[in-house]
């Protein structure tokens, strides 16, 4: 039985996988998590978007509907990675500078968690 490899079946897709395929969880007694990496992280991002919507808070799609395929192709991923992330930050810090010093009607009080 040497060569034989170890396998789980994942409930989600019904797919016999090898353990590999599985995230560890050491509370269950095999060790290993109740559904493949696949599936746990489709699960997990239905439920994400669930809890938002149910927020009233939208969710961007994919981020690589936002990079830029020109330099993606040219220059690789982690360039375009870079460009996507500078250009939050640009928008962050630019949200930020009119939240604290472009004059706005009084409206009351306002706490720092909402800067």
């Amino acid at each position: 039985m040497s060569g034989l490899i170890p396998t789980k079946l994942c409930p989600d897709c019904d797919k016999e996988k090898p353990t590999e395929a599985f995230g560890r969880n050491k509370r269950l007694k095999d060790g290993l998590a109740r559904y493949c990496k696949e599936c746990f992280q489709r699960r997990s991002r239905a439920s994400y978007r669930k809890r938002m919507s149910e927020r009233g808070k939208q969710v961007r799609e994919r981020p690589d509907e936002f990079l830029d395929r020109r330099i993606v192709e040219t220059e690789g991923l982690d360039v375009a990675t870079r460009d996507f992330l500078a250009g939050m930050t640009d928008r962050f810090a630019v949200t930020l500078y009119e939240r604290l010093f472009i004059p706005k009607p009084w409206v009351g009080p306002m706490a720092w968690d909402q800067l």
